[in-house]
């Protein structure tokens, strides 16, 4: 934090104000700043663009809101939610996260998207790869445009139509327990959008943010748009082979928990060496996994679930579906977003119980990549829809807008496929995730979640694939 302030003060710029916002991996303040004339030539041509950027987002009282990010863990969708505090590790997320605001940002300009992006106005490791990094940098931050109610975005509108900040109303009204797609009972969840507005909502935010996206992406890859700046931002976003993320290599990384799942039944739990430690020790913490008969057979079943992925492979890859990637943020739900209405909310009138707010600007690109665009989709059915009649309607939706999008330009067949083979994909992803959490694998630590409640969780998810088609995942207390 020291460094952020002497940053501040080098370019003769006072933080008047600073508030700390909640955030579940980093640390996110909220500062108000403003510029003082400068007693000196301000030093190179980044000082001077920043002081220029800022000054650009002041409000009437000439003084700016900006937002200040500090990065501090590592885990991400992708990596399933494994966390590191390494900074090479920080690092890597933060460059991700900082090249999907730009990428985003780009392309909503492109399209002249009413829905926009914070602008990121400082990177600390802008010119650091990740690759690069060494222990003793300290962890990275970044200065972004704010975008709240107070916010020159809203304040000093130069819009077709006056639009008015939600003020959160609508993130306000979401739930933490309801019914979840595959599931028979009630499943806590925290932030859910309620039933009666999930399948509006997801509709909306595939009309006003990811087919927007796609579409442009599209128009990318077939040649039918200008070339861009984005091939920088696509390397960076692509997974570790430098290629972009699809169904073959997510079935590849799961494989490579299930490897460090068999590793760990005939090593220590914590990676501290045998030698280090009493035999006695290490037989009892083996014994208290390996003699758990239920864990033992989520193991086993989990193994069976990759390889039956990979049989089940073709359907995905037969026939070639022409479809491109995309840029993806996979966490469209409402608390990564900021919503806008037509009426002040304070004066609007009653709303029904399926009104949804229009997007002003989306947030949170922590888990953005360069991805098969059905990544995208199923996340959204998987973290939005209350049912599978639901998930259905959305996958549905995206179908039928993606092949009008091909008809009319020209294009052969588009087949996105059917939803059943990335549900299977996604539940057993959740069941990786879960495993490691019963190792203590994720990073965590030990205490993150009761073993007893993480069985549960994967004893449902493999209920969810049994009803999928799946028998040999019926739950053992079910045999």
């Amino acid at each position: 934090r020291s460094e952020v302030t002497l940053f501040f003060q080098s370019m003769y710029c006072s933080i008047d104000l600073i508030q700390e916002v909640c955030s579940a991996q980093h640390l996110m303040f909220i500062a108000t700043v403003s510029l003082q004339p400068p007693h000196t030539a301000l030093d190179g041509v980044t000082a001077q663009q920043l002081r220029h950027k800022i000054q650009q987002q002041y409000n009437d009282d000439e003084s700016a809101m900006l937002v200040l990010r500090i990065w501090r863990g590592s885990a991400r969708w992708w990596n399933f939610n494994r966390t590191s505090y390494s900074n090479a590790d920080v690092a890597s997320l933060a460059i991700k996260e900082v090249s999907g605001y730009i990428a985003a940002s780009l392309i909503l300009d492109a399209v002249s998207s009413e829905v926009i992006v914070p602008q990121l106005l400082y990177f600390s490791h802008a010119n650091i790869p990740a690759s690069r990094q060494h222990p003793d940098l300290m962890s990275p931050w970044a200065i972004f445009s704010f975008h709240g109610e107070l916010s020159h975005y809203f304040h000093q509108q130069h819009h077709q139509r006056k639009k008015y900040h939600d003020q959160g109303t609508f993130a306000k009204q979401m739930v933490k327990v309801r019914h979840e797609f595959g599931f028979n009972e009630p499943h806590p969840r925290h932030g859910r959008v309620s039933v009666d507005r999930a399948l509006p909502y997801a509709l909306k935010i595939l009309d006003e943010v990811v087919l927007p996206i796609h579409y442009h992406l599209f128009h990318r890859h077939y040649n039918l748009v200008n070339q861009d700046d984005l091939s920088p931002l696509i390397k960076t976003l692509s997974n570790k082979h430098g290629q972009a993320h699809d169904y073959h290599s997510m079935i590849q990384d799961c494989k490579e928990v299930a490897q460090r799942l068999i590793i760990l039944n005939i090593t220590p739990i914590n990676g501290s060496s045998a030698s280090s430690r009493s035999s006695q020790e290490l037989d009892c913490q083996l014994r208290d996994i390996d003699d758990d008969k239920r864990l033992l057979w989520q193991k086993n079943i989990f193994q069976q679930c990759i390889q039956q992925l990979e049989l089940e492979y073709r359907e995905v890859r037969l026939p070639p579906s022409h479809l491109p990637p995309v840029l993806c943020h996979c966490d469209l739900q409402p608390q990564n977003l900021i919503f806008w209405t037509e009426e002040p909310p304070w004066s609007a009138s009653e709303s029904t119980s399926l009104d949804i707010p229009n997007v002003a600007c989306i947030l949170d690109w922590e888990e953005a990549s360069w991805a098969d665009p059905r990544f995208e989709l199923i996340l959204l059915c998987r973290k939005v829809c209350a049912n599978m009649e639901q998930a259905t309607s959305v996958w549905i939706y995206y179908v039928n807008r993606v092949a009008a999008w091909a008809s009319a330009h020209g294009i052969g067949s588009m087949d996105v496929g059917r939803i059943e083979p990335w549900l299977k994909l996604e539940a057993v992803h959740s069941l990786a995730i879960l495993l490691l959490q019963t190792q203590n694998l994720s990073g965590r630590g030990a205490q993150w979640e009761d073993k007893a409640n993480l069985l549960s969780k994967m004893d449902r998810e493999f209920s969810r694939l049994t009803t999928l088609g799946w028998e040999f995942c019926k739950p053992l207390q079910e045999h």
